[in-house]
């Protein structure tokens, strides 16, 4: 159940003020990327571009961001927005609408394997893990094998691999031609959306949202083309 937190007087303004300082929301047609809002309500560091001084990209700090974003779901600011439904059994039909669909899982992505010490301790080993892309439309599949070398060196590697899986996404949609990239992206597990929303800021026209049926991408891993090349 959503929670309603009332704001007023000083207090709202300055929280509203400190917002700001992220840049505009992604789908806000009141602001473009990399300026910032001033107290009249008029864009500060027109002409900066990324840049600027005065307006401050939200790429700058993508933390700040979906802090920021998070801070205005609590507060209800997203009234005036559309929000897409999940995908459920009431409404798959439309994965096969003339619109390209894009299912991204990343349930793959960080694996390891588990071994007992000769201590008895058990202690875990990265494995090559994987990105599915599926279009299902199409029957299209991208695979992004994800090496153990990434998180060399790393912590927090079930955080780390989201984001690593929203940087691929936005790698490959860049990749494409205008004509083949996605309408709709729906992620597997809603971790996702947070990431996702800071890497596809350059595609505004992108929506993002979660499911909420549960789908078996997991067990492609036992296709044995598919099992072996990512282990390789």
């Amino acid at each position: 159940m959503d929670s309603v937190v009332k704001v007023d007087g000083r207090n709202g303004e300055n929280l509203l003020e400190t917002l700001s300082l992220c840049g505009p929301p992604r789908h806000s047609p009141s602001a473009d990327p990399g300026t910032a809002v001033g107290k009249d309500g008029t864009q500060e560091g027109e002409g900066e571009g990324e840049g600027g001084e005065e307006g401050v990209p939200k790429e700058a700090n993508p933390a700040l961001y979906v802090l920021r974003e998070r801070i205005r779901k609590g507060l209800q600011l997203y009234s005036s927005e559309p929000t897409e439904p999940y995908l459920s059994s009431q409404n798959y039909g439309e994965l096969f609408s003339n619109q390209i669909i894009w299912f991204v899982d990343d349930t793959n992505v960080y694996r390891v394997t588990i071994h007992k010490t000769f201590e008895g301790n058990l202690t875990t080993k990265p494995i090559n893990g994987a990105i599915f892309i599926f279009n299902p439309r199409s029957g299209q599949l991208f695979l992004k094998i994800i090496h153990t070398s990434v998180w060399a060196g790393q912590k927090r590697l079930s955080q780390l691999a989201k984001w690593k899986t929203a940087e691929e996404v936005a790698a490959l949609i860049r990749s494409l031609h205008v004509t083949e990239q996605p309408n709709q992206i729906i992620v597997t597990r809603k971790g996702m959306l947070d990431p996702l929303e800071v890497h596809l800021l350059d595609f505004p026209k992108v929506v993002i949202k979660g499911s909420e049926l549960q789908l078996p991408f997991q067990a492609c891993l036992k296709m044995e083309k598919l099992g072996d090349r990512i282990l390789r």
